[in-house]
Formats: structure tokens, C-alpha cells, sequence
């Protein structure tokens, strides 16, 4: 098991103030018989067990006027506030031309992308 999290410590690049939960599980499901040959061997599994939303951050400076404690997020989450606006429980960015356009998750995006593609754009 330690060898399992030396390796994994060698593959994952996180900075000083990251943390990140690893589930570590030793457990046999068939009990080798005295007559077979075990041989271990080291497995790295990594999970994701919940991403979290980029518009969050946005939303709770907006909304609560709630900063994370990491102070490039913190100064990074102030100078974009500017450009969006919280409004009816949606998210919105100014774009260049001044129109407000909805911010939309990773599942509400690949939503769109499929159905743009599965209409008129299919061939493109």
C-alpha cells in the first residue's frame, strides 16, 4: 500500500495549498487456494469524485460576496466579476459587442454541442 502511494504521489502534480481525497481499498474478492500462485502487483486507480462547477466561484462572489482563501483565486474571481452578472438563478458574461450571453456548465454545454451538431450543422 505504500509503494501504491509513493507511486501516486510521483504521477499527480498538486501545489502546496491543494487537497485531494484518494480512496485507498485493499480488500481480496476470491481468496487464493494454497495451490495457486499469487503475485502481487502495484495498481494506481485514481476517481474523480466530484468536479466542481466553474461558474460556482463566480456565483458565490456575486451572489454572497464570498471569496476563497487562496489569494490568486481570490484576486483572479474579482477582476473577472466585472464582466459577468448573477441574475434569476443564471449566470451571465458581457461579450465584446455588449450583449449578455448565458455561462453554461460542462453538461449544459455538451447538451448544446449535440444538439447544434444533430440539426442543420450535422455534416459540419
Amino acid at each position: 500500500m505504500v509503494e501504491a502511494l509513493t507511486n501516486l504521489a510521483t504521477t499527480l502534480a498538486l501545489g502546496a495549498e491543494e487537497v485531494m481525497t484518494i480512496l485507498v481499498c485493499a480488500k481480496l474478492v476470491v481468496t487464493p487456494s494454497e495451490n495457486e500462485f499469487v503475485q502481487e502487483v502495484s495498481i494506481v486507480s485514481i476517481y474523480e469524485v466530484e468536479k466542481e462547477d466553474w461558474r460556482k466561484p463566480l456565483i458565490d462572489y456575486l451572489k454572497h460576496r464570498k471569496l476563497p482563501g487562496d489569494v490568486r483565486l481570490k484576486t483572479e474571481i474579482q477582476r473577472k466579476a466585472s464582466c459577468f452578472l448573477y441574475y434569476n438563478e443564471t449566470l451571465y458574461r458581457r461579450s465584446f459587442l455588449g450583449l449578455w450571453l448565458s455561462c453554461l456548465g460542462e453538461d449544459e454545454a455538451q447538451q448544446v454541442i449535440e444538439e447544434a451538431h444533430s440539426g442543420v450543422c450535422s455534416a459540419h
